[in-house]
């Protein structure tokens, strides 16, 4: 009797274990396809909104439809992964974060921001990857889009992601950037690039970033932004700024048929340019190297 009860016992812990997963367990969770709100529990394969410790799929490979998901409530995601030709939008005024590291990219992600701040948020490092891109709205400053995060954490965009739009990258010196895509300003809200001051944050440019026609990209580096391998473009009709005596920015190259402008004893070193490089009006900006 006493071996019998001892193998149901051991029978039930398995079960618990497996149902359980541990300490690092993620379930996965799917988007069913088609246009909705994120909040609708039809629309998951779980029957549940997904939290902070899922691993969320739009739409999991579905072959003919359309995903178009709208975030209508402040969210937590452990991964998200979004497949080509679908897309997650965030309304206005609403935060969504990813704690897991990674949001796997091949379709949009948009910050729909129409005059309240509107955030992407990172729990730690983490990787934006894919051939997609995150879409901001022609909002910025302290009620538009931003990309923010836990501090001293460092946002990787990676070889052929891009984001685009107008608003903060780097939540008003919060996080760090390492960007091996492409990051444009579009918009006349103008993007900003406004990066933690901390010995350690990593500040690295081997991508491109740009400010295309119509918009400005401006630079707040708080240290130096190692651009080595990088490009820093201004398109024809499109203004790079960069401001503060703590940016500094090494190496690379900067280009463009557009302007840049120096302010508040900004400093460029060690590059190579052919752009139209101009120091504001009763301001100071440095070239060294």
């Amino acid at each position: 009797m006493k071996s019998k009860r001892k193998g149901q016992l051991i029978g039930l812990i398995a079960a618990a274990v497996l149902l359980w997963g541990g300490p690092g367990w993620a379930q996965d969770v799917t988007w069913q396809g088609g246009a909705g709100n994120w909040n609708d529990t039809t629309q998951w394969d779980t029957g549940v909104v997904p939290g902070a410790a899922n691993d969320v799929f739009v739409d999991g490979g579905k072959i003919g439809i359309d995903s178009v998901v709208t975030v209508t409530g402040t969210t937590s995601v452990g991964t998200l992964t979004i497949d080509a030709d679908d897309e997650v939008g965030v309304n206005n005024n609403l935060t969504f974060t990813v704690t897991g590291g990674s949001l796997d990219n091949d379709g949009i992600f948009r910050l729909n921001s129409t005059g309240l701040g509107t955030w992407l948020s990172i729990g730690g490092d983490t990787t934006l990857s894919g051939s997609g891109s995150v879409e901001m709205s022609n909002f910025s400053g302290s009620n538009g889009n931003r990309i923010t995060g836990t501090a001293g954490a460092t946002l990787i965009n990676d070889e052929g992601h891009t984001i685009r739009g107008a608003g903060n990258l780097g939540g008003f010196a919060i996080i760090g950037l390492d960007n091996r895509g492409l990051i444009e300003a579009v918009g006349d809200a103008g993007l900003t690039v406004q990066l933690r001051s901390t010995a350690g944050t990593t500040r690295i440019n081997t991508g491109t970033m740009r400010a295309t026609d119509g918009s400005t990209l401006t630079f707040i580096t708080n240290g130096v932004l190692d651009n080595t391998g990088g490009t820093i473009e201004a398109a024809l009709g499109g203004e790079v700024e960069l401001t503060g005596s703590t940016t500094r920015i090494e190496g690379g190259t900067l280009t463009g048929a557009g302007g840049f402008s120096m302010l508040s004893s900004a400093v460029i070193a060690d590059l190579s340019t052919d752009a139209n490089i101009s120091i504001v009006n009763n301001n100071t900006g440095q070239l060294s190297g």
